[in-house]
């Protein structure tokens, strides 16, 4: 159906008064009255009759008014060099059909292409496409401008293709693949790269992750909220601090070497297994981690010790590191915010952590041998004192 695009539109009826539309219906499709076209308005579309031919002007009874349909939900405006011969006009007529809502002709440096007169010649081209697509919304031909003239903050996104894209994009690969390298492989080689937590550029997150209370071991007895847990051969019974009723959580095949407690959650470690157990207050029990060595937790994380290696885990278990240590087969120790103080024979050391600079999960251990007041004696038995004197 022939279509024309209209400005002067009315309640029931449309006139078209544009000289070129009257002679492309009059004389090139020679409508005549009665016969059917569609009309176009920027908004809606009409189905409509002609009603009226005159020299200057064509009446159409509008039929039927329909809704706009055919246009996007979003507005695109493209932006393209100015191109030489007939390219710049097929560029046009298809961005028209492709429902564009702005074309903005861009002067470049190396422009040849003489501008007088084309900017009316486009208007045409995409108009006279806007009919030939049965489009609705016209496609606003914007003056010339140079590419610094151009308000890029109208936009919500912008895309620039590039024909040495796939080689921009194959080194952009590579440079991130070397980075990842250097970040992640050869750098936490580098004992320079770790430093004290304090002086870490993430040292408030460092000093968020326990809470500076010292590690707690498993023990027998534990202090809960609102009462107590303490374990009976393989049973683990909680007493109530108000109503002092005792209860039972779960038994096991086992025995109970202790438990921990944080929140409502329950860690315990049976004799003679690796595991350490999860309950819940209803005793049901998972396994969680599987680690035959000593055990230990501060704020929200567990940590297993065992020989010269520590493991951090969160409370469902998950391994957050694993790290060698510089000492091994230590008899008595303790942890405090990742630090590891310890005791053999006649010597006290500490480990201290090191975070590296890119991931505060990458720990290095520097062992220190502490030294002991001249005032200091390691306790013994109180006999042996009793026989000095």
């Amino acid at each position: 159906m022939l279509s024309v695009v209209v400005t002067e539109v009315y309640d029931d009826y449309i006139l078209v008064v544009d000289i070129g539309d009257i002679n492309h219906i009059k004389n090139v499709f020679r409508k005549v009255k009665g016969d059917k076209i569609r009309a176009v308005d920027g908004a809606n579309e009409y189905l409509c009759e002609i009603e009226k031919i005159d020299e200057k002007e064509i009446k159409l009874k509008i039929l039927e008014k329909i809704k706009d349909s055919f246009s996007l939900d979003i507005e695109i405006d493209a932006g393209i060099s100015i191109l030489k011969g007939d390219k710049m006009d097929l560029t046009i007529q298809k961005l028209t059909e492709l429902g564009i809502n702005k074309i903005i002709p861009i002067s470049v440096k190396r422009c040849v292409v003489k501008l007088d007169k084309k900017k009316d010649r486009w208007d045409i081209i995409s108009k006279e496409a806007l009919k030939q697509c049965q489009g609705v919304v016209p496609t606003v031909i914007d003056e010339i401008k140079k590419i610094d003239k151009l308000n890029f903050k109208d936009y919500d996104l912008i895309l620039v293709p590039y024909e040495n894209e796939k080689k921009i994009f194959i080194t952009f690969v590579i440079i991130v693949l070397l980075l990842f390298i250097i970040v992640f492989l050869v750098l936490p080689r580098l004992d320079f790269m770790y430093v004290h937590p304090g002086k870490h550029w993430l040292k408030e997150k460092i000093a968020d992750q326990d809470n500076n209370t010292g590690a707690k071991t498993i023990l027998k007895v534990e202090q809960g909220e609102n009462g107590e847990y303490f374990v009976y051969e393989n049973r683990l019974l909680y007493i109530d601090n108000k109503e002092g009723k005792v209860s039972e959580i779960c038994e096991i095949s086992e025995q109970i070497l202790g438990i921990l407690i944080k929140g409502d959650a329950i860690f315990l470690r049976e004799d003679n297994s690796p595991y350490i157990y999860k309950i819940t207050q209803d005793g049901i029990k998972t396994k969680l981690i599987d680690n035959d060595g000593a055990t230990y937790m501060e704020g929200k994380h567990i940590y297993e010790l065992i020989d010269a290696r520590l493991e951090k885990y969160d409370l469902n278990g998950k391994k957050i590191f694993s790290i060698d240590t510089e000492y091994d087969n230590i008899s008595c120790n303790s942890l405090f915010d990742e630090y590891i103080f310890f005791k053999e024979y006649d010597e006290i050391g500490l480990s201290a952590p090191r975070y590296y600079l890119f991931d505060i999960n990458k720990i290095k251990y520097i062992t220190y041998t502490l030294d002991l007041s001249r005032y200091y004696q390691f306790p013994v038995e109180w006999d042996l004192y009793s026989e000095k004197k």
